[in-house]
């Protein structure tokens, strides 16, 4: 029998192809909820991938600013009549109650009327504290969907832990579920030497990244290429984060030094390809980021190239695959040498190891694996994926 599952802020490319994967189970809807002053404005918006034969229905709900905050009185009833709508819908055409992933505590008003049985939290992100200040605060939302959720799914360990420690009463629900790697990210050629020295920085420019450690690194190698594949960030720079920014705008005025906007996520792995070393330069002290799994980490791992960071939580689950520095002079050594390694012979074996694991964690078996949990009801002895460095995945959860 066909289970559904219905996700939201499903347009999210950490998300969107756990969705596509749940549709090989049952009916599975996307959906993208967010705001526009002129709402055709949002039908034009475009997903992170483009499946063939895609088995997903997607859809967009689009309200006026404000819906979710200050306007919360009109539109809260309505976005949790339309939900329901939909579970009833494919209750009716499965026999099944669908399962709701909420990845955001601040839409938890729409599921108050989900079956708790039937709820999954997702988290990806420390929703606790607030990001310029790094300051704690409450959130009585996130509060009542741990609670209230069947499963709490965090793509890090540090965030499951930590979940543990806060929500003793509900530990065991709480699952470790970091990215999977998006088959279309695995390198067809890793053997395949990219040409002179080049470091990729994928994603958004923003006041996560070490921007003073960056300039320190990029001006002391000023014979290796640096590709900074993403848009700039700047309102991520407030408060007293505002003082990075000067430094971002040095690293990219640098004549090795290549800022390369406008890449759609999917085509983000042709840089990876290409580029001898991957790179993570984080600001480590940022709560966001020790609470974070970066994309980067599955998306690098699948280009079979070498994967370099600074010391984030989630990295130090794979040891051999990713050179962790804790300052400059550390992070100008680790990517020396991993640029002196790139042509060795050993490179290409350690390259292969690396594909065989990125292809034992892809989205599919993450996917396979939720639904297999949800089915036979084992979210009561199980806590964390266990990976080990021959790239085979244990298939089994450690006993809490």
């Amino acid at each position: 029998m066909s289970q559904p599952f219905i996700t939201f802020e499903a347009e999210l490319p950490w998300i969107y192809p756990l969705v596509y994967e749940l549709g090989s189970f049952g009916p599975s809807m996307a959906i993208s909820l967010g705001a526009s002053s002129l709402f055709l404005r949002r039908r034009s918006m475009s997903w992170p991938y483009v499946y063939s034969g895609d088995r997903t229905k997607k859809e967009l709900w689009t309200y006026p600013p404000g819906f979710n905050r200050r306007l919360g009185f009109f539109f809260d009833r309505p976005i949790r009549a339309k939900l329901n709508k939909h579970i009833r819908r494919l209750y009716e055409q499965t026999g099944k109650k669908p399962y709701v992933i909420l990845p955001n505590p601040r839409l938890f008003q729409y599921v108050r009327d989900v079956d708790p049985a039937q709820l999954i939290y997702l988290n990806y992100d420390d929703y606790s504290v607030d990001f310029s200040t790094g300051v704690r605060l409450d959130n009585p939302a996130e509060d009542a969907l741990i609670h209230k959720a069947r499963m709490v799914l965090c793509a890090s360990d540090f965030q499951m832990n930590r979940f543990k420690e806060r929500f003793p009463s509900q530990k065991s629900k709480v699952f470790h579920f970091p990215h999977g790697v998006h088959s279309n990210f695995i390198n067809p050629l890793p053997g395949k030497s990219p040409k002179g020295h080049s470091v990729c920085v994928v994603g958004w420019l923003g006041s996560r990244y070490d921007w003073r450690l960056i300039k320190e690194v990029v001006t002391k190698l000023k014979g290796v290429t640096f590709y900074f594949v993403g848009e700039i960030r700047r309102d991520t720079f407030v408060g007293e984060l505002e003082f990075l920014f000067k430094y971002l705008e040095d690293v990219l005025s640098c004549k090795n030094a290549i800022h390369v906007p406008g890449v759609k996520h999917e085509n983000t792995k042709e840089y990876y390809w290409k580029s001898s070393i991957n790179w993570m330069p984080y600001k480590i002290d940022m709560p966001f980021v020790k609470a974070s799994c970066p994309l980067k980490i599955s998306d690098g791992l699948a280009s079979g190239r070498q994967v370099v960071s600074a010391d984030v939580p989630e990295c130090r689950l794979y040891p051999e695959w990713i050179s962790i520095y804790h300052d400059s002079i550390e992070a100008v050594s680790v990517i020396r040498n991993a640029l002196n390694r790139s042509a060795s012979s050993k490179e290409g074996e350690r390259s292969l190891r690396q594909i065989s694991f990125a292809a034992a964690n892809t989205w599919g078996q993450r996917a396979s694996w939720l639904h297999s949990t949800l089915e036979t009801n084992l979210t009561h002895s199980m806590e964390t994926l266990v990976c080990n460095s021959t790239g085979n995945v244990n298939g089994q959860f450690r006993s809490s």
